[in-house]
C-alpha cells in the first residue's frame, strides 16, 4: 500500500509539472500574441502622430518586423493583422470612397511587399532594431524619433 501510494505522489508530481509547464508555454504563447498586436497599435500610433507622406509602408513594415522578432507566434499575427488590414481598407476605399479597384489592388500589393520585406528582415537578423533594417523604405521627412 505505501509504495503503491509513493508511487502514485510520483505520478502527480510529475504531471503537475507537466501540466504546469504546458500551461505556462499557452500563457508564453499569448502574451506574444499581445505583444505583437501592440506592435501594431503602437506603430499605428506613431504613424498618426508623425503624418508624414508616404510613411504608411514603413511603419506597416516595422510593425511586421517588431512582431516578427518575437517569434512564430508573433509572425502568424503580423501576417494576421496585415492581411486583415488590407481587405479592411481596399473594401472601405473602394465601395465607400470611390477608389479605383485596380489602383487599390496595385496599393495592397505594394502593402503587403512592404509587410514581408518586415518579416524576412526580422528573421534575418532577430537581434536587431526594425527601425534600422527597414531603413529603405524610410520616407522623406520622418521625424528621426520614427
Amino acid at each position: 500500500k505505501d509504495m503503491l501510494a509513493s508511487l502514485f505522489d510520483q505520478i502527480k508530481t510529475k504531471a503537475g509539472k507537466l501540466y504546469e509547464s504546458f500551461c505556462q508555454k499557452i500563457i508564453d504563447e499569448a502574451s506574444h500574441w499581445d505583444n505583437a498586436a501592440g506592435d501594431f497599435a503602437r506603430n499605428y500610433n506613431d504613424m498618426r502622430d508623425a503624418n508624414t507622406i508616404n510613411a504608411d509602408k514603413y511603419f506597416h513594415s516595422k510593425a511586421n518586423c517588431e512582431a516578427t522578432q518575437r517569434g512564430g507566434a508573433g509572425e502568424e499575427i503580423a501576417k494576421a493583422i496585415s492581411f486583415l488590414r488590407e481587405i479592411e481598407e481596399g473594401t472601405r476605399k473602394v465601395i465607400f470612397e470611390g477608389e479605383n479597384v485596380i489602383e487599390q489592388i496595385k496599393d495592397a500589393n505594394r502593402d503587403m511587399d512592404a509587410n514581408k520585406f518586415g518579416r524576412e528582415q526580422a528573421k534575418l537578423y532577430p537581434g536587431d532594431a526594425c527601425k534600422i533594417l527597414i531603413d529603405v523604405l524610410r520616407p522623406n521627412g520622418l521625424p528621426e524619433e520614427y
